[in-house]
């Protein structure tokens, strides 16, 4: 529907073909702005959806690694790792589904976390700001809702460890 309203010059905000009417551009599940979208609009065939899924599978391949490296593992056992987490049952089973669009960009949003707690705030904002609206635009609202809520988990931790260097420095002040 999407494809055949952008080929016939319209913008699908709306469409009479489902129902009694439907909300094409307001519908999370649909991934209107999913950059993998656009690759099913320039080329809604078997070959574009094949690539779709193709470059779905490599850019959570490399993401999940990226983060995996981040967090200090081994690189051997990060791209292990990194394939285990794409293909995994739940990964794997909605690799054709709008929400993978989403878990591709998880990792991403991860790094940016991890980056600004560990001092490096123009790399992590950047990776949260690429990473984040993707997320939101790939149409998964779920698994962008248990992505702060891990999110808020992380900032806990790493502000209580933190408040309690903060505080060992500042009794080591004291008694000085």
């Amino acid at each position: 529907l999407i494809h055949h309203a952008l080929l016939t010059g319209q913008f699908p905000i709306w469409s009479n073909k489902i129902g009694i009417g439907t909300p094409l551009l307001a519908d999370p599940h649909l991934s209107f702005f999913s950059p993998f979208s656009f690759i099913l609009y320039i080329s809604p065939t078997s070959y574009g959806w094949d690539i779709m899924v193709i470059t779905k599978a490599i850019l959570a391949i490399v993401f999940a690694y990226m983060l995996l490296l981040r967090l200090g593992i081994n690189p051997w056992l990060c791209a292990w790792l990194a394939a285990l987490y794409t293909f995994s049952g739940h990964v794997f089973q909605f690799l054709h589904h709008f929400h993978t669009n989403t878990l591709v960009f998880a990792p991403l949003c991860l790094i940016g976390v991890l980056d600004i707690f560990d001092g490096y705030d123009r790399r992590g904002f950047l990776c949260i700001a690429i990473g984040l609206p993707l997320m939101i635009f790939g149409g998964g609202l779920l698994d962008v809702v248990l992505l702060a809520i891990l999110t808020t988990f992380m900032m806990i931790f790493y502000l209580s460890i933190g408040i309690e260097d903060h505080t060992d420095s500042f009794e080591n002040r004291c008694s000085r």
